[in-house]
């Protein structure tokens, strides 16, 4: 357990120690930051038709009708703030980073599609 956590730690403290070198720290934390809140929603979209499928969950364990319904409407709720977000640091802020943006969310919602395709394959097949 302690090497996985050393893999996963030691390039984040690399990338720390190189771009606070550099001052450019605080414009790679908002890059991440930019990268995850666009990620997000690929993840939580498998995760919210697994839970509310009585197949796969089961009768006992699925979701009610309600919990989905709110779950869905906060989802909506982020992924609308992101999109704003983003179409308004688009327009107003020059954003020297876009390339790492677009890299970083492509990386993201490939793994993130990846992952789910194939926990919908097994759940639903």
């Amino acid at each position: 357990m302690m090497a996985t956590r050393a893999v996963a730690l030691v390039p984040c403290l690399v990338l720390a120690v190189v771009f606070e070198a550099t001052n450019t720290f605080d414009q790679v934390a908002s890059t991440i930051n930019i990268v995850q809140s666009l990620v997000l929603p690929f993840g939580l979209i498998p995760i919210i038709q697994v839970t509310s499928s009585a197949k796969v969950m089961g009768s006992q364990w699925v979701s009610v009708n309600w919990l989905t319904v709110a779950v869905t409407t906060i989802l909506a709720a982020i992924v609308g703030i992101n999109v704003f977000t983003l179409v308004s640091l688009m327009t107003t802020d020059p954003m020297p980073q876009v390339p790492a943006v677009y890299a970083g969310f492509r990386c993201g919602v490939d793994r993130s599609c990846r992952v789910s395709t194939l926990i919908i394959r097994r759940c639903f097949d």
